[in-house]
């Protein structure tokens, strides 16, 4: 344990790095509206939390009872951020009664909060090798609950509104989803560990699954994720088809692809798919045109002789 105070140090160094991660993100906002202010919500509840997390890790070595308590601030962020997250997930999906929903998590949350102070959450606190862990106190289950119930119904309704709702509003709840996954998962991962007996914490990982959470959301509001999206798809086939592509292909080969792309992650929409790439309507039109007719062509002539060889080997 000699070598403890300099985990706790690097510890605090991740937090505090995640910490202006986030700031910087959430200073990149520029829109304003209702699904703004819930991702700003999040974002400062993220903050909060590697704040204290910073505070606790620095001050561990040198007043262990004042992380004690930053480390209980941290487990209240925690309560607070499923609130928060359910907030932002009904208003991605723009769910019926999701002003009922989030009133539900929020008298969950003070309910949960008031049980911190008494003890009842944690009994106290073990110093492992690279963090500050909390002990289970004997209504530790109800914390449990609240934030799986919370991160179960963020899911759910965004699976919800990735199936239902309006193509843009899905296209936006599939990027929340991929934001969240690995928020989902590191907790349950932990909570499963818990249960296996080991000394599991989360403190580490939430430093970096927040802000990659945040910045896809970020990205997503200022309406770069599907671009963001497009390039690396783009990237993706042209690596796995680079043995196919001669020289005095590849620009004309980018231009099908990233058409191609475009009007998938626009479901078909031209115009859309013209605004999300900057060009001209009546240029990507006649290129469209162009491109996704001699796609189709390659691919008839690939299923035709497909079938052909098929017929081949039977004879």
């Amino acid at each position: 344990m000699d070598q403890a105070p300099d985990h706790y140090y690097l510890h605090g160094l991740i937090a505090l790095i995640s910490c202006c991660f986030q700031i910087g993100i959430l200073s990149a906002v520029i829109t304003r509206s209702r699904l703004t202010s819930a991702f700003n919500l999040l974002c400062i509840v993220l903050i909060f939390r590697s704040a204290l997390n910073f505070l606790s890790a620095t001050l561990y070595a040198t007043n262990p009872d004042i992380a004690y308590q930053l480390m209980d601030g941290v487990m209240l962020g925690t309560i607070f951020f499923g609130v928060a997250l359910v907030y932002f997930s009904v208003t991605v999906a723009q769910i019926r009664y999701a002003s009922q929903l989030v009133g539900l998590f929020a008298a969950s949350g003070i309910l949960v909060a008031c049980l911190q102070p008494l003890g009842l959450l944690a009994s106290g606190h073990t110093a492992v090798s690279y963090t500050i862990i909390r002990e289970p106190g004997p209504m530790f289950w109800v914390f449990k609950l609240h934030i799986m119930g919370a991160a179960l119904t963020s899911l759910g309704t965004l699976i919800w509104g990735a199936i239902t709702a309006s193509p843009e509003q899905q296209a936006r709840c599939k990027t929340s989803l991929i934001a969240i996954l690995p928020l989902c998962a590191l907790a349950l991962g932990v909570l499963i560990l818990r249960a296996e007996g080991y000394n599991a914490s989360a403190s580490i990982g939430v430093a970096f699954v927040s802000t990659f959470f945040v910045w896809i959301l970020m990205m997503d509001e200022r309406g770069e994720f599907v671009t963001f999206k497009v390039k690396w798809s783009i990237i993706f086939r042209l690596v796995t088809n680079i043995k196919n592509l001669k020289l005095a292909d590849w620009a004309d080969e980018v231009e099908k692809l990233l058409i191609i792309e475009a009007m998938r992650a626009t479901n078909n929409n031209k115009s859309a798919a013209a605004r999300l790439l900057s060009i001209n309507q009546t240029t990507f039109h006649r290129k469209a045109e162009k491109h996704l007719a001699k796609e189709k062509s390659d691919n008839k002539v690939s299923n035709t002789k497909d079938s052909s060889e098929k017929d081949y080997d039977y004879l």
